[in-house]
Formats: C-alpha cells, sequence, structure tokens
C-alpha cells in the first residue's frame, strides 16, 4: 500500500487527528509516562484526557482563522492572483480543506513539538497534495560528519524513512518538511526543540494516575459495607432458610448502586450490624490534585487556567477567552500560517498575507465601541475641517486610527 493510500485511510477517514495517535498505543499506561520521548508523548496524548482537551482547544483555536491579503497600510485586497493564492490554499489535500489540514497539524505540532508533512507532487501538474505523517511512523537519515558538533548543531537529513505496513518508504529530504513549534522549550542539551510534554512527565503521569483511580472507584471500588444478618447461635448460622435469605438479599443489593450487577455490599450471617467500607476518597484531594497539574499543564500551552475551574468559568472566559486568542493563538497562529504558505511556494507578493480572528464573538464587541468612537471622531473632524483648522488629508490620517485594520 502506497503513503497516499495509508495516509487517507488512517490519517483522514479513519479518526481524524486523533487515529494516527490512538494506533500508536493501546491499553493501559503504566503508572510513570515518560513524555520525553515519542512514544510516551502519544501515550500521553491517547491516554490523558487533560492533555488531548489542552490539545484539541489550542487545534481548535487555530482552525478557525481566516486569511486575508493586506496591503502595507493593513487593507483588504482581491486580485487575481490573490484568488489563485487562495485556491491553492483551499484544498490541502483529496481529503482535507486548509481548515482540516491547520488543525490535524496543530494538533501533531503541540504533541510533538514538531509535525512532518509529505509533500507530493501530482504527476502532470505544477500542483502538490499535502500529507501530516505520524512522527513514530519517521525516522530520518543523517549524512555522516567528520566533526561531532556539526551532528549535533548542524544536522544534515539526506533522506527520511518512513515506516508502513507494507515496509519502509523512502522520501527525498526536499519532500517533506518539518514544522516546528517555536514556542516550545529548549532542552540545553538538544539544539532542536522539544514537545511541550516533555518536562511534564509527572504533571502528566500523575493526571493519568487520578483518572484510572477515579475510574476504577466508580467501576470497581469494592464493596460499600458489611451488613450482618444478626444470627445469634450456631442452630441459626447452619439454618438452611438463612442462607437462602443470605443469597436472595445480595440478589436484590447487586440491582442498586451506582453500576448494575456489582457485588456492592457483603452479606453475613453475624450479629445484626452494618459496618461501612468505603475508601477515604475525600482524604485523598484527587481533584484538587487534578485540577492543580491540569493548571500546570493548561499553561504550558498558553491556555488561561479560567479555562480549568468550572466554578468561575462563565464570568472570567470572556475576559480568558480575549487572553487565550491574543496572546497565545494569534502570535503562534502567525508562525504556522507562514510556514505553510512557504511551503506551498506562494512568493513574496506587493501585499502580505495575514492570519484574522476578528470574525470571532470575542472581538465583535471592540468593533461594535470602535464603531461608536468612529462615528464621534467623524463628526468632530467634519467640523475642524469645515472650519479649515485642519485639511481633509489630516483628517483622513486621523481617522485612519477609529478604522478596523481589514477596512482602512
Amino acid at each position: 500500500m502506497g503513503f497516499i493510500d495509508f495516509a487517507i485511510d488512517r490519517l483522514m477517514l479513519k479518526g481524524g487527528a486523533m487515529g494516527p495517535l490512538n494506533a500508536v498505543v493501546g491499553g493501559k499506561t503504566k503508572r510513570y509516562v515518560n513524555t520525553q520521548t515519542t512514544h510516551g508523548q502519544s501515550i500521553a496524548y491517547s491516554q490523558c484526557s487533560a492533555v488531548r482537551s489542552a490539545i484539541n482547544k489550542r487545534a481548535l483555536a487555530q482552525s478557525n482563522l481566516r486569511i486575508w491579503a493586506l496591503d502595507d497600510r493593513s487593507r483588504a485586497i482581491m486580485n487575481p492572483t490573490v484568488k489563485a493564492d487562495m485556491e491553492m490554499l483551499a484544498k490541502m489535500n483529496e481529503a482535507q480543506d486548509f481548515r482540516q489540514f491547520t488543525h490535524m497539524l496543530t494538533v501533531f505540532l503541540l504533541t510533538y513539538g514538531k509535525a512532518f508533512v509529505y509533500k507530493h507532487k501530482l504527476y502532470g501538474t505544477d500542483r502538490h497534495y499535502y500529507y501530516v505523517v505520524p512522527n513514530s511512523l519517521v525516522t530520518p537519515a543523517y549524512q555522516s560528519v567528520k566533526n561531532e558538533l556539526d551532528r549535533l548543531y548542524r544536522p544534515k537529513v539526506t533522506k527520511w524513512q518512513v515506516t508502513l505496513p507494507g515496509g519502509v518508504m523512502e522520501i527525498a529530504a526536499d519532500k517533506m518538511e518539518v514544522f516546528w513549534d517555536k514556542h516550545a522549550p529548549i532542552d540545553p542539551m538538544n539544539p532542536e526543540r522539544v514537545s511541550r510534554l516533555a518536562p511534564m512527565s509527572w504533571v502528566v503521569s500523575t493526571l493519568i494516575t487520578i483518572e484510572e483511580t477515579m475510574q476504577q472507584f466508580m467501576a470497581d471500588g469494592g464493596a460499600r459495607g458489611i451488613i450482618g444478618l444478626g444470627a445469634k447461635d450456631v442452630d441459626m448460622l447452619t439454618a438452611p432458610f438463612l442462607n437462602e435469605e443470605m443469597a436472595d438479599i445480595q440478589d436484590k443489593l447487586k440491582k442498586y448502586g451506582s453500576l448494575s450487577d456489582q457485588w456492592k455490599y457483603i452479606v453475613t450471617k453475624g450479629a445484626s450490624t452494618y459496618t461501612p467500607m468505603l475508601p477515604p476518597v475525600d482524604d485523598l484531594k484527587m481533584p484538587e490534585i487534578y485540577n492543580h497539574n491540569k493548571v500546570e499543564l493548561y499553561d504550558a500551552y498558553g491556555i488561561p487556567a479560567a479555562f480549568t475551574v468550572r466554578e468561575t468559568r462563565f464570568k472570567a472566559l470572556p475576559e480568558a477567552k480575549l487572553m487565550f486568542y491574543t496572546d497565545t493563538v494569534i502570535p503562534e497562529g502567525v508562525d504556522i500560517v507562514n510556514s505553510i504558505l512557504e511551503m506551498v511556494g506562494v512568493p513574496k507578493r506587493d501585499w502580505t498575507y495575514a492570519p484574522d480572528w476578528s470574525h470571532l464573538d470575542i472581538y465583535q464587541d471592540a468593533l461594535a465601541k470602535k464603531g461608536v468612537a468612529l462615528q464621534t471622531a467623524s463628526q468632530g473632524l467634519n467640523s475642524l475641517v469645515q472650519s479649515e483648522i485642519i485639511t481633509k488629508r489630516e483628517a483622513k490620517d486621523i481617522l485612519d486610527s477609529f478604522l478596523p485594520e481589514t477596512l482602512q
């Protein structure tokens, strides 16, 4: 099976962005996950809902962008060349448009710190299709060097090897584009940028452990207590009717509780008592510990802590969402868009292409306030022009500061 068929079948049509990650690992994890490795990062995404939530939040925010062509005064423009460039970005491959491709690319980028994109040239045309390749399948082959410092700081890839079900596929160095998470931490012992998950082995391990523990408490937490039927002597203990009664009570108790058909209580023939056996869940402070580690994880991905606190979420969310986009999504989104434009071969134009999120509700209020300010300013400037205190050109320069960038 060729790489393109494999990519379409495994990466897009069978599971989207999560498909290749879930294909790498399965089953329960060990209690400690080494997130400094590609395999550990795959486990973190696949097994930890907090990691998956953080990365998917970022990917969804990134895929919300629109791209504008702007002139040197940040005014939106449209011409035949812009339309041709936008059409080239509209279909990244036969299964993904720009939005879907960007979402998937961001998932891999934020999980592993880098993402690999295979560039396939369509036969008989100058057009390429682009496919994100799972990191766990890619192995670089480096050019041999005499100086170890060159290997460490200036490694040169001669080809890429992609491990497929049918064997190893070799790809020329210029047919694979490598995207880097430019905002990830840098390992002093490794000049390459690393995943944001790399220094978070204990955070991720703790989150996974708590998630598994809470699930086990609910599904298989052992007996809630011991119920004694009140037998006082040997005759009662050996009486056949008590055995039947004990079995009947036990059968009825299995029908009640958090899960059906479970042994929720132990029934004995002894003294008429009830002894609770619930584990001290509150003493473990698991929700508090879980949320503390989740906040630390979200912080690594530039997600405000308000997204993790449900009680105050709706009060703080608008401000937190604005901060999330302004401080994290937009600056990092510009880097991703510029890298994609470079990959698809959009040459330097007389204008620039810029990602834009102003259509989102968090920015609409700011635009409305600007509209009110624009109307007030235009009325005041009109009076100044009529009085010949300032010229029309001077009024126009002042008015530009009140206009949204895409309308100037």
